[in-house]
């Protein structure tokens, strides 16, 4: 660009991304997980998937299946971060807090609330306004496989729609046959 005399040029920064795992059952990748826990594998695997994208991710911890507590760091999160990631807690359950808690955030809304897509129909694309800024919050579910699938088909087009990407590079393809029929589920 210097060479052609341009000396101004307009960029973007990288989205700041919080990633954060919600459940009673999911303990630490670095703790062995008694009967009935599982470690955080999303964490690790989304806070990539984020970084692959261009942005700037970090793993922001565990969180119990409680509201208030869920309530408390995605506060804290949007406050830093332009974009919140909570993996858990997206479906419609008892213990499932995220969409009510994104509601709740400073002009929350809920944009989706699930989508025809399996593995990964209970996916969460909502927004809040903190300090004057608008937030992205992502809910995605806690199954490992339904979560790498909604993060690679919304968040990593997300985070690149973020950084001023005119569209997203088509994924790897290969065309490929059956050698069976495979059944759909019923309906």
């Amino acid at each position: 660009l210097a060479a052609f005399g341009v000396v101004d040029v307009a960029v973007r920064r990288s989205p700041l991304v919080a990633v954060l795992s919600t459940g009673d059952e999911i303990v630490p990748s670095c703790a062995t997980p008694p009967p009935g826990k599982i470690r955080d594998i999303n964490a690790h695997s989304i806070a990539a998937l984020c970084r692959e994208s261009g942005a700037q991710a970090v793993r922001a911890g565990l969180v119990r299946d409680d509201a208030g507590e869920l309530e408390a760091c995605l506060t804290r999160l949007a406050d830093e971060y332009d974009v919140v990631v909570v993996s858990g807690g997206s479906s419609a359950g008892m213990r499932d807090h995220t969409v009510d808690v994104f509601t709740a955030m400073p002009g929350g809304e809920i944009l989706t609330h699930g989508v025809a897509l399996s593995p990964g129909k209970p996916f969460i694309l909502a927004r809040a306004v903190v300090n004057g800024r608008t937030v992205c919050l992502v809910g995605l579910p806690g199954h490992v496989t339904s979560a790498l699938v909604c993060a690679r088909v919304f968040l990593a087009p997300l985070l690149e729609h973020l950084q001023g990407h005119a569209s997203s590079a088509k994924l790897p393809q290969v065309p490929a046959v059956l050698a069976r029929s495979v059944a759909s589920a019923q309906g």
